[in-house]
């Protein structure tokens, strides 16, 4: 199959191209920007264009795709602090993709969307059905996103798909792309900080590389009955729960200072935990002294309410079954090995 990638680089995107060339698939990439800023795994056909350009429809032509995978919410091409802006930009970007997409006349098209679609307290598991309420502007534009794709398979009758996956999370390769939960407690922890945890914060989380092998089954497969479903672990956890875990597994260790991913300029604070080592270890490159672990424990606060937000899997469970307990499966293996 002829697989068209749309977002800008990241661990996520690489994960996904990798998945499909192993499998056999010619995988094209178009990056979002006219500069080719690398950070890629190596595709057949690379498209440096932004994704306003006049050459979409060229590169639709070219690539003749016949799985179009949006990134959407970790396309890191749109980077949300000035929001606003953002949004406008990253809506016309999808109505642009999605209206060439339209004219190619094949294939089938995945818009990747997130559980931040949803604000406020869920007692019950989300359903797909469930009217979204986002709380922030880029929640809004994700919802957005989600009823034009909505929109334009009624219209069209073409094969439109969209994926809200729910807390995404894996091996960061810089501290730019710790920007989750539990990558953030990491880094926080390697730095030294007293982590500070809302148990009242619940939530499901979704492994990254259990998110490939969904990702990837819902575009390879021949049939499917749903427009949208939502991709989730469906296990509760909380902020406390996972700092407790990520404490437990950082005590005791003697550690090197981290790279931030800032160069080598970047201080050590002090009285945060840390407390240097009597003799210099062999770090050439910086000269550093090691820091050996001494933080304290996780301060664990509680929300009242509290705000629990899980994702059902249910419908895609039900479709695709033997993807999701084969993934969990593997998932499992791994954890006992370790």
């Amino acid at each position: 199959m002829n697989i068209l990638l749309v977002g800008g680089p990241s661990v996520f995107i690489n994960r996904i191209i990798q998945k499909f060339k192993k499998e056999g698939h010619k995988v094209c990439l178009l990056t979002g920007n006219r500069f080719n800023t690398g950070g890629y795994e190596k595709a057949f056909e690379t498209y440096c264009f932004p994704y306003d350009s006049e050459s979409i429809k060229s590169i639709f032509e070219s690539a003749d795709p016949d799985v179009t995978i949006f990134f959407g919410a970790y396309d890191s091409n749109f980077e949300w602090d000035m929001e606003q802006n953002t949004s406008v930009r990253f809506t016309s970007s999808l109505m642009n993709l999605l209206t060439f997409f339209d004219t190619s006349g094949k294939g089938r098209f995945i818009y990747l969307s997130s559980d931040e679609v949803y604000g406020g307290d869920w007692p019950e598991d989300i359903r797909e059905e469930e009217m979204v309420k986002p709380e922030t502007i880029k929640g809004a534009a994700l919802a957005q996103g989600e009823n034009i794709c909505s929109y334009m398979g009624d219209l069209s009758k073409k094969d439109i798909v969209t994926l809200r996956l729910q807390h995404l999370y894996g091996m960061p390769e810089s501290a730019g792309d710790c920007n989750e939960t539990i990558t953030w407690f990491c880094l926080e922890t390697l730095r030294g900080k007293i982590l500070r945890a809302d148990a009242g914060n619940r939530f499901a989380l979704l492994y990254e590389s259990d998110a490939v092998e969904f990702l990837y089954e819902v575009a390879v497969c021949e049939y499917h009955r749903s427009s949208i479903y939502n991709i989730s672990s469906s296990v509760e956890t909380n902020e406390a729960e996972l700092a407790e875990i990520v404490f437990s597994a950082m005590k005791g260790r003697e550690l090197m200072p981290v790279d931030d991913g800032w160069g080598d300029d970047v201080d050590w604070e002090e009285n945060d935990g840390w407390e240097e080592v009597a003799a210099e270890r062999s770090d050439t490159r910086t000269g550093r002294y090691a820091k050996e672990f001494k933080t304290g424990e996780p301060v664990i606060l509680r929300s009242a309410p509290g705000v629990r937000r899980v994702l059902s899997n249910e419908r895609f469970v039900e479709e695709f079954r033997a993807v999701f307990f084969g993934s969990t499966k593997k998932m499992s293996t791994k954890s006992r090995e370790k």
